[in-house]
């Protein structure tokens, strides 16, 4: 490990005990996140890979507000669409790795020496200009955060020494502090029928620029005829790093081709001519997501979800703007009364998932309403999934629903028709996503 400071009562202190103690304490998140993320070290040529790895972390936040949620709500995406031509930026943390080879900084350095920074503000420094000038073709511009590792900041008067031995001291300015500062810009494209989109400024040794979106500009747009930017124009790219699986996690995220301007999605389908998002779209901030367990008795007299009615199964997440898997496990009510993993007893009464014995798997999506059946009235609602007499052998018209309630919480529903079963649900939710609406080309 890194050594760390040692003192011993009426010893000197050097400046390079300081400079120790400062780079323990002022980087100990950063090192940190080096570990959880596995930033990757740099390398020497882009053949061997990334020369300096860099991303974002998306915070966790209800709105871009700047306030913190305690419902593990994601932000928004990075680019937000905003009224006037402008787009504002939604809160995150720009990551950059090491900037020198493990060769030239050692080992330890070469894996953790990283800076990031966290924007938080929704001040002017948040909004960017895209407005566009008369033209009659299209534009493509891309939007970029820029970190500035290791920037001098709070200049002060101090006293100082002009040497070891010489005795000579005067005040003069100098800087107290280091920092590494994040802001944003925009590079804009050339109009064109068919656009291409703008390359991103070139890195230098201490300025790193981080790619957040693509954004279409149609024309005949000019800035200020829609009250929003259209969030089909938006083309997320930036590189999002999640907790790394060898801390002993499963990530989840869509594969790169989905939103890469050289992956599939952009290969195959374009982007425009018409204003629309390419049909297999899917952000590279739609990351992460949890999972949970779901008991419900659907029959006799003891039910968890009364026959017709419905029964809040959790709030602890919001659950809108997400994909699902559930893997149900089910039996017949009236072999079964209570869950047997769940008590000490025994007996014929007991469920407990059965080695061997095969479950149900269904997928559903809490983006948009798209329920077909017109068995059960959710109201305002989004229906995520449903059991009924077609995949779980219920019997006729009853069918037990799982959907997002207005609160977005996570509510059951059960039919008037009796399911007669026990249920036990393994609930899978991807990351969120805020703008899903994907338009077919």
């Amino acid at each position: 490990m890194e050594k760390r400071p040692k003192w011993t009562p009426g010893q000197e202190v050097a400046l390079e005990d300081l400079d120790v103690l400062s780079r323990l304490s002022g980087l100990s998140l950063d090192r940190e996140l080096a570990g959880l993320l596995r930033v990757r070290p740099h390398v020497a040529t882009p053949a061997q890979g990334l020369v300096v790895e860099k991303a974002i972390l998306r915070p966790t936040f209800a709105q871009s507000t700047g306030a913190t949620s305690p419902d593990h709500t994601q932000a928004p995406a990075a680019i937000v669409g905003g009224g006037g031509g402008f787009a504002r930026i939604a809160p995150l943390r720009a990551i950059v790795g090491p900037r020198a080879t493990l060769l030239a900084i050692g080992g330890l350095l070469g894996h953790y020496d990283v800076r990031s920074a966290t924007f938080l503000d929704e001040t002017s420094a948040a909004v960017v200009d895209l407005s566009l000038a008369a033209t009659t073709d299209h534009r493509w511009d891309l939007i970029y955060a820029k970190l500035d590792v290791d920037q001098d900041v709070d200049t002060e008067g101090r006293y100082i020494k002009s040497g070891p031995v010489d005795e000579n001291v005067s005040q003069q300015n100098v800087a107290t502090r280091t920092r590494s500062l994040l802001s944003f810009a925009v590079v804009q494209g050339t109009p064109a029928a068919s656009p291409n989109r703008p390359a991103l400024p070139s890195d230098t040794a201490s300025s790193y620029f981080i790619p957040l979106a693509y954004v279409r500009l149609v024309h005949p747009w000019a800035g200020s005829d829609f009250q929003d930017l259209p969030d089909e124009w938006i083309q997320e790219v930036a590189p999002v790093l999640p907790i790394h699986e060898a801390m002993g996690v499963t990530n989840l995220a869509p594969v790169d081709g989905c939103y890469k301007v050289s992956g599939f999605t952009n290969t195959v389908y374009g982007w425009g001519p018409a204003d629309v998002r390419p049909p297999t779209y899917l952000p590279p901030e739609m990351v992460g997501g949890f999972q949970r367990f779901i008991p419900l008795i659907c029959g006799g007299s003891n039910r968890t979800v009364p026959l017709g009615g419905t029964r809040l199964l959790d709030e602890s997440v919001k659950y809108q703007n997400r994909l699902f898997k559930c893997t149900v496990f089910e039996q017949v009510h009236f072999t079964a009364t209570k869950f047997g993993f769940s008590f000490r007893d025994s007996g014929d009464n007991l469920i407990s998932p059965e080695p061997g014995r095969p479950c149900l798997t269904i997928m559903g999506q809490s983006f948009s309403n798209d329920w077909e059946s017109t068995m059960l009235a959710f109201g305002s609602g989004k229906p995520i999934l449903t059991i009924n007499e077609e995949n779980a052998g219920l019997p006729a018209n009853a069918a037990v629903t799982l959907f997002v309630d207005s609160s977005n919480n996570l509510v059951a529903e059960c039919s008037s028709t009796d399911p007669d079963r026990i249920l036990l649900m393994w609930l899978e939710a991807s990351g969120q996503w805020a703008r899903p609406a994907i338009e077919q080309v």
